[in-house]
């Protein structure tokens, strides 16, 4: 019953993902980083996934550990905007023995524009 509840859990967070599309990569510039995180759980622990954009996918095992990796790829035809908007995106993680969060994180970008001209 334990493994039907975090099946259910995780499907329901599932669409949102899906309906992001993985197109092609067609620009002339790809960055990439990956964060690879391992926590101890108990037996019953659930995992919590607030993905914006890619895919999730999940492999089941019957350890007492949650291990997670995130491959974040940004693409573009400017080399230095690829790279800002990798450096601008971050994975939160959070844990205890019952329950492992992570979350997409998007550092909110400095612009000088506003509703009514130029900011000073």
């Amino acid at each position: 019953m334990k493994t039907l509840y975090k099946t259910f859990f995780l499907l329901l967070l599932l669409p949102g993902i899906a309906l992001a599309t993985n197109g092609p990569l067609n620009g002339k510039y790809t960055k990439e980083k990956i964060i690879e995180r391992q926590f101890s759980v108990n037996s019953d622990a659930l995992l919590q996934v607030s993905n914006s954009y890619g895919n999730v996918d999940i492999t089941t095992w019957r350890e007492n550990r949650i291990e997670i990796q995130v491959t974040i790829t940004t693409n573009g035809n400017n080399e230095e905007e690829v790279q800002r908007r990798l450096d601008e995106i971050n994975v939160e993680f959070s844990d205890s023995k019952s329950l492992v969060t992570a979350k997409t994180i998007f550092k909110k970008r400095q612009t000088n524009w506003s509703f009514w001209g130029t900011k000073d």
